[in-house]
């Protein structure tokens, strides 16, 4: 039986610690919401992948900054404009996020799913 509350005390910490994140500004959007965000023209548009991977094929107007290396990126971004990330599958995307709203960013959103759902254009680098 103690085997059962542990189960259910782990479970009920990472329900919380999910629902933590989502009500404290890091916000998932689907990807018709992502590209109705994508329109504002204020918007700052982060491809967080490698660079390979953003030369195969990226959301056009996307900058390239990988993951690793959005700390040294940071002093030319604005904390004060939406900032839009995506990946190839959403898992780095979430953490830039993270990152991102623990450095100040007001508005940070990642796309869920990240390109494996993207249904829009996407272009490659020559």
């Amino acid at each position: 039986m103690d085997g059962w509350v542990w189960l259910l005390v782990i479970g009920l910490v990472g329900w919380i610690g999910v629902r933590w994140l989502q009500t404290h500004g890091v916000k998932t959007l689907s990807p018709d919401a992502f590209y109705q965000a994508m329109q504002q023209s204020d918007s700052q548009l982060i491809d967080v992948r490698e660079p390979e991977e953003y030369r195969d094929g990226h959301i056009p107007g996307a900058i390239n900054v990988p993951v690793g290396r959005l700390s040294h990126h940071l002093p030319q971004l604005s904390k004060e404009k939406p900032v839009l990330l995506y990946c190839q599958s959403g898992n780095r995307s979430g953490i830039a996020a993270r990152m991102l709203k623990k450095q100040g960013f007001k508005e940070v959103y990642h796309l869920r799913g990240g390109l494996f759902g993207w249904p829009y254009q996407t272009t490659r680098e020559s």
